[in-house]
């Protein structure tokens, strides 16, 4: 089933493309299901080069589970599997067609999702509903602080893991480089966040989510250098940082400009071209322009503008970001600015802007004792030196 999923994100206007989809698809035991059921409503139904991508989808978001991808299947009378796809973000509305002849939890999607609730523990559904916010993969600190409100310490959360494991609700996501990490299934997230809603404690998971991630996020506010476990651990956070992105966009909350920036960090660290720096710009025009994190976020619009090569929005981004910091009173914050701007005057080809900013940085690296930040400015300082025959010349900031 992977596989297939893989498969569907090849180029379907290629020929080499459709075949990979194609022949992933005819390997996977939950497209063969899907085909098969389709066929006794359909009987013509055949899996094809422009159909494959889309049966492999909707198996893949119904977590290969044979009851939904049966209701998934009947549906190819009336829909074809594309709209199918489009359908499934309403799938507890949508997979009512069991068989007739089945008890009643195999009668539709939410019957027998009902029937799998009830059977957990109260501790179990209380955690389920708020694991329902997480839109991806996460870890047990995710889950802890989702479920920060519950009764009890945060030790038990390891344990009602383990029980939503066992009664297949969440399945461990295979990582040996990394710590572990699970995944809700989406149909039962679906249900689960309905739950969370019927029960009104959305607003309060979804804040205790918020201000979880801006917890992680926040040394991109206070370091002079982001330190490299950071990023990854935003990296690996990334799903849930656009998901709550997307969920502060209605309003002004200036937290939105921290987790604008800790995406940018992240697609700047690994090259990704996304729509981030739009995310970036829509939450800088929704905050206050006196917003703590606002030098943030303008840091990295001037990041993603120097990565895609726009030299003057970048410069443009980097001179208000060190223009708000100048006297507030973080030099932390103020010397990455300043190392950033003379990084993107470097970049320019203007060469005393540059080298004013990095001596300024190179200054507040020396006070801070900050050996990175000063080795970062230097490395750059050098660059200077050895075109214009300085070797072997110490910075004034160092003698």
């Amino acid at each position: 089933m992977n596989q297939c999923q893989a498969g569907s994100g090849s180029d379907s206007g290629s020929d080499s493309g459709s075949d990979t989809v194609l022949d992933a698809c005819l390997r996977s035991d939950a497209v063969t299901l899907f085909v098969d059921r389709a066929r006794a409503v359909v009987p013509g139904f055949r899996l094809t080069h422009d159909n494959a991508a889309h049966v492999g989808e909707i198996c893949a978001r119904l977590d290969g589970l044979p009851l939904p991808i049966e209701m998934a299947a009947r549906l190819v009378r009336v829909f074809p599997p594309a709209e199918i796809v489009t359908r499934l973000e309403d799938r507890l509305t949508l997979l009512t067609s069991g068989w007739r002849l089945a008890d009643d939890r195999h009668q539709s999607l939410r019957a027998s999702l009902e029937w799998g609730y009830a059977l957990l523990s109260p501790e179990e559904r209380a955690l389920l509903r708020r694991l329902s916010v997480l839109s991806g993969d996460f870890g047990p600190d995710a889950a802890a602080a989702v479920a920060a409100d519950l009764p009890g310490p945060d030790a038990a959360i390891p344990r009602l893991l383990v029980g939503l494991e066992a009664k297949s609700v969440i399945t461990p996501v295979a990582d040996p480089s990394g710590p572990t990490r699970f995944r809700l299934l989406e149909s039962m997230r679906c249900f689960g966040h309905d739950r969370l809603i019927a029960e009104g404690e959305e607003t309060g998971a979804y804040e205790r989510l918020v201000s979880w991630l801006t917890a992680i996020c926040l040394p991109l506010h206070g370091e002079a250098v982001v330190p490299s476990a950071t990023l990854e651990r935003l990296a690996r956070e990334r799903t849930h940082l656009t998901h709550a992105l997307h969920r502060l966009r209605a309003g002004a909350d200036e937290r939105q400009l921290l987790l604008a920036s800790a995406l940018a960090a992240v697609d700047t660290a690994d090259g990704r071209v996304t729509g981030t720096a739009d995310l970036v710009a829509q939450a800088l025009d929704r905050a206050a322009p006196d917003s703590v994190y606002r030098a943030v976020a303008l840091a990295a619009a001037a990041a993603l503008a120097a990565r895609d090569a726009d030299g003057d929005a970048a410069l443009r981004h980097a001179d208000e970001a060190v223009e708000l910091e100048h006297g507030r009173g973080r030099p932390e914050l103020l010397a990455r600015l300043l190392l950033l701007r003379g990084t993107i005057q470097h970049l320019r080809g203007e060469p005393t802007a540059s080298l004013t900013d990095l001596r300024e940085a190179l200054e507040i690296g020396g006070r801070l004792r900050h050996d990175t930040l000063s080795a970062l400015c230097l490395s750059i300082i050098a660059q200077y030196q050895v075109a214009n025959g300085e070797r072997g010349a110490v910075p004034r900031e160092l003698a």
